[in-house]
């Protein structure tokens, strides 16, 4: 910059603050100006508003009562109860009156009242069409009403009164199957029509008329009951109780098809009366709208004269100020100018500027020489100054090598907090996040997700036989698999170990979720190649939903696991859905362990025997030793209840232990007495699997004659391992053991597995002795078992024979053994000595026979 320009900056800043004097006088004109322009258009626009200003109001007024009038009638229409009717009625007055002083407002001017009067007849039309449809709504809830009453008469018959009534007549399975059928479908059907008023979802009412279907099938089957029990009093007044309660489902399926018609007409109406109320705040503002947008163009106006006057204002100062500038200081700028180009020229650091002027240029003259006089006495070589340039240049590079590093560092780490490592899906983290997100998006909204937790069955199998590094691959592949199941929106995360879980971010009915789990058991039959190997997995699933088992993620995740759990007890490769009764059933278990625990140490537990018999004399060959619990404060506890849970907290071991004790200590005491019986004892899943099951048997055999003793195992377990089975059978063949298979024909064995093990029998399932007077299908099925049996050369003995019939069937087919309630309950050893003594020790005792038994409808209970 050349020192006449900076002299001319310089002196610029000097009469600044007479500009601004300026500047600040010709603003305060132009504030005058505009105050009084503006001021008129407020006045004008005030004099509008308060002309109008009633007519706004209550046309505003109108429009936030129509919205509540409209929240009240779909209060009421969701949730059909007397207080919502009457607020829903109390919001139609408050809009009556407000439209009574709308017309108020609107009477001085013939527009507005004109478009009053058509607000009017409007809403006039709307309110009947609401009150229809409220008395429409009220009528179909009185109907609901009386069809549930129906109803509730019509499961308490099927309960209580029909069942025995029946039976008494000699009415046989299929009125028991008709009467479950009806009561399931009657409970079924309220459940639809419940739904369907409250949501009108067609396939809902889809389901209505299958449950209506269903009820006429199980009509027709009552239809078919022979003549004296379909003419009866009970079951005729039954059947036209079913006809009248059908009858009134589908009066209210025709009323809700009226009251839809309705609302689509009181949806119209209510449009209508928000485009009329619209139509007159439009008038309004585009008269107020006119009115301000004179004064804003008569402000512009005035707006542009003194932009222009200020303009040529400033022009003239700046004009005025060169001239200063050049007349005054030029002088001293000049001499400071040569004195800095002979510095520049000579490198002379000893010149000093001589100069003079305004304050402003000494000042400036002062600074210069102590500048100079600071370059003389401090010099930096140019190589020092390049040195420290490149290695600070090099500094910068590594702090950015570095900051760089350090970004991807925590990127990558804050990728590893929500993502699993093996897979790459979410981990715990962050699904929990992805939860909380669909929690917060479905309350907005009012929707509904799912939760899925899947979980691999017999993963342990797949890392102990075939090691980790194939686990994870198969866990890899399973992860892709139920990528490719969901949509794009699910999100499918890992827990850990061979649990996922799989959120459905969005679903409209409960049956979405069943669909998807249906999918991806049916993925699982497909094998997964790994390696050299072709692994064929199976899932488990249970099935949580929001809001109705959970609103946050730890409850739907526990709900989840729960039903999964439940899963897996009823047989794995299925899913099941939460419910209530399963923290309550959680609870019961928990409890069961800790009493079980206590009954162990008290020696709670006693064994019950059942008789086995030959079907050629009926000779008793045998009993089968059944675990029994006396609580000392509950009494006797079901076997089905404590023994799953002895199971999964493993103390079916030490129980399992006493059992064998016990049973082998009365075979001793039976073969001392000279009466030797053989003793058939169950083996549970972790029984067999324990280490100490060998040494365990071997230990309480001493005493015990060779074949005396049985131990029973079922199909299923023994195949889950069919290797580790055959060895652990093989030794205690070796120890004097037999063994027995249960439940033959209700697993998945093979004949070729089947040879291969040491069996000397196998049982025939209750299943399949129940199936014989079921028709010639269920005996063409038994006689093919016990053929088999024969082919194999395996005794044979059937379980859950209850009546003469089975019997006879069996002797017929030579099955050879026989067991259940037909032969005798079970019973104490003492009742079992007192049977299988001697008939003069009997008689000389005073003993009476105690075959004397009632068949009863179910067969063989549970051992341990």
């Amino acid at each position: 910059m050349s020192p006449e320009r900076y002299f001319f900056s310089l002196r610029l800043g000097r009469v600044i603050p007479l500009g601004v004097a300026a500047l600040l006088a010709v603003v305060l004109a132009f504030g005058m100006v505009a105050y009084f322009t503006i001021s008129g258009t407020r006045d004008r626009v005030q004099n509008l508003a308060r002309s109008d200003y009633g007519v706004l109001l209550s046309t505003l007024e109108m429009k936030i009562n129509l919205s509540a009038m409209t929240i009240g009638m779909l209060e009421y229409l969701v949730t059909p109860e007397p207080v919502l009717r009457e607020r829903a009625l109390k919001r139609v007055e408050d809009f009556n009156q407000h439209l009574l002083r709308y017309q108020q407002a609107t009477q001085k001017h013939p527009k507005h009242a004109a478009h009053a009067q058509k607000v009017a007849q409007t809403f006039a039309q709307h309110e009947t069409a609401s009150q229809a449809l409220l008395e429409r709504r009220a009528e179909a809830e009185q109907m609901l009403v009386g069809v549930y009453r129906d109803f509730k008469r019509i499961n308490q018959r099927v309960e209580t009164e029909l069942p025995g009534y029946l039976a008494a007549r000699g009415a046989g399975a299929d009125s028991q199957h008709v009467l479950r059928q009806l009561d399931a479908d009657s409970a079924q059907i309220m459940s639809h029509v419940s739904e369907f008023l409250r949501t009108q979802n067609p396939v809902v009412r889809e389901s209505i008329h299958r449950d209506i279907a269903s009820i006429n099938t199980q009509l027709a089957g009552l239809d078919r009951l022979r003549a004296p029990l379909d003419r009866s009093p009970p079951v005729a007044e039954l059947k036209s109780q079913i006809h009248r309660g059908v009858g009134d489902i589908q009066k209210l399926l025709e009323l809700d098809v009226i009251m839809r018609a309705q609302r689509v007409e009181t949806a119209g109406l209510r449009r209508g009366l928000e485009s009329l109320l619209d139509e007159g705040a439009q008038l309004l503002a585009v008269r107020s709208l006119d009115t301000a947008t004179d004064g804003i163009l008569r402000t512009l106006n005035q707006i542009m004269l003194f932009v222009a006057l200020l303009t040529l204002v400033l022009l003239l100062m700046l004009a005025a100020a060169m001239m200063y500038a050049r007349t005054r200081d030029v002088l001293p700028v000049r001499q400071m100018h040569a004195a800095l180009a002979r510095v520049q020229e000579t490198g002379d650091l000893a010149v000093r500027v001589d100069a003079r002027g305004a304050p402003e240029l000494r000042e400036i003259g002062a600074q210069i020489n102590q500048v100079l006089q600071q370059l003389n006495t401090t010099t930096v070589s140019k190589q020092e100054l390049e040195v420290s340039q490149k290695h600070l240049e090099r500094e910068i590079a590594e702090r950015r090598i570095a900051q760089e590093a350090l970004r991807e560092s925590n990127v990558k780490l804050s990728e590893l907090v929500v993502q699993d490592e093996l897979t790459g899906l979410p981990n715990r983290r962050g699904l929990a996040d992805a939860i909380a997100q669909s929690i917060a998006r479905a309350r907005r909204t009012r929707a509904r997700f799912a939760v899925l937790f899947v979980d691999l069955d017999h993963f342990k199998e797949v890392n102990d036989t075939k090691g980790h590094d194939v686990g994870d691959d198969l866990l890899l592949a399973v992860a892709i698999r139920l990528r490719q199941c969901v949509r794009e929106e699910d999100i499918v995360a890992r827990m850990g170990g061979d649990e996922f879980v799989i959120l459905m971010t969005e679903i409209g009915l409960r049956e979405d979720a069943a669909m998807l789990a249906r999918k991806i058991l049916n993925e699982a039959t497909a094998p997964i190649n790994v390696g050299s190997y072709d692994l064929f997995w199976q899932a488990s699933i249970g099935i949580s939903t929001y809001p109705d088992d959970g609103h946050d993620a730890t409850t739907l995740l526990r709900a989840a696991d729960s039903a999964l759990h439940l899963a897996k007890e009823e047989g794995r490769n299925r899913f099941h859905y939460y419910s209530e009764d399963l923290t309550i059933n959680a609870t019961r278990r928990v409890e069961l362990a800790d009493e079980l625990r206590k009954a162990i140490e008290n020696d709670d537990f006693f064994l019950q025997y059942q008789p086995q018999r030959a079907l050629v004399g009926d000779a008793l060959v045998g009993v089968e030793a059944l675990l029994r619990w006396r609580h000392p404060r509950w009494g006797m506890v079901a076997p089905d209840e404590f023994i799953p849970v002895a199971e999964a907290t493993g103390l079916i071991v030490p129980i399992g232990e006493w059992v064998l004790r016990e049973a082998c200590h009365q075979v001793r005491a039976w073969t001392a007495a000279g009466t030797p019986l053989r003793v058939s004892v169950n083996l549970s899943v972790r029984e067999l699997s324990a280490s100490t099951i060998l040494e365990t048997v071997r230990a309480n055999l001493a005493g015990v004659p060779p074949g005396l003793f049985e131990v029973e195992i079922t199909e299923s377990l023994i195949m889950r391992n069919l290797d580790a089975s055959i060895l652990v059978l093989r030794q205690l063949r070796s120890a004097g053991v037999s063994v027995a298979m249960d439940d033959f024909g209700m697993g998945y064995s093979s004949l070729s597995r089947i040879k291969q093990l040491p069996l000397n029998r196998i049982k025939i399932d209750k299943s399949f002795v129940r199936a014989i007077g079921d028709g010639d299908d269920g005996e063409e099925l038994a006689r093919a078992l016990i053929a088999l049996a024969h082919a194999l050369k395996l005794e044979v003995i059937a379980e859950g024979v209850e009546n003469s019939h089975e019997l006879e069937f069996l002797r017929a087919e030579r099955c050879g053994e026989y067991q259940g309630f037909w032969g005798g309950r079970p019973m104490s050893a003492a009742d079992i000595t007192h049977l299988i003594a001697p008939e003069p020790v009997r008689a000389a005792r005073g003993g009476a026979p105690l075959l004397s038994v009632v068949p009863r409808a179910h067969g063989k209970e549970s051992g341990a």
